[in-house]
């Protein structure tokens, strides 16, 4: 019985690719000790901390011009929320403020003579962490938006 062609144990193992440097590259590369990127500050409170004032008036204006006149349609409302929660957030991130990391929650519904409760719940640093909020109604519907800045050192 004849084997068929191809590597088999008594081919020669094929040269392997390597993105390894020679003792001499590595050598020439090495430019010595770099100075590390971003060095610890030891710093525990923001330069420009996080302005719950300034973030409201910026939920009024966004909500309000992208909700105002608009009456509630399910699938629209879903993809308006996603959208408006998008745009909050680098609006936010545009004001720059120090050390902060943000979750942005914006719930759209219907009004119909119900009451709604909600809640988010996170591990809170009372001294550093903050959050503004605004809402928003009108004949069909109600939208609540806010942001919650969490302090990151």
């Amino acid at each position: 019985m004849q084997q068929p062609p191809g590597p088999g144990p008594s081919a020669p193992p094929a040269p392997a690719a390597s993105a390894c440097l020679t003792a001499a590259a590595a050598a020439a590369a090495w430019q010595g000790p770099q100075p590390p990127r971003l060095q610890n500050t030891f710093r525990l409170e923001s330069q420009r901390p996080f302005r719950p004032e300034r973030v409201t008036q910026l939920l009024e204006e966004v909500v309000t011009a992208e909700l105002q006149g608009r009456a509630y349609d399910a699938d629209e409302c879903a993809r308006r929320a996603v959208s408006l929660a998008g745009d909050i957030r680098a609006r936010v991130k545009a004001l720059d403020y120090d050390r902060y990391k943000y979750i942005v929650k914006v719930d759209i519904g219907q009004k119909l003579d119900q009451g709604v409760c909600g809640m988010a719940t996170f591990l809170w640093d009372a001294d550093r962490d903050n959050y503004a909020y605004f809402t928003y109604e009108n004949m069909t519907l109600f939208a609540c938006a806010t942001v919650f800045a969490i302090y990151y050192d």
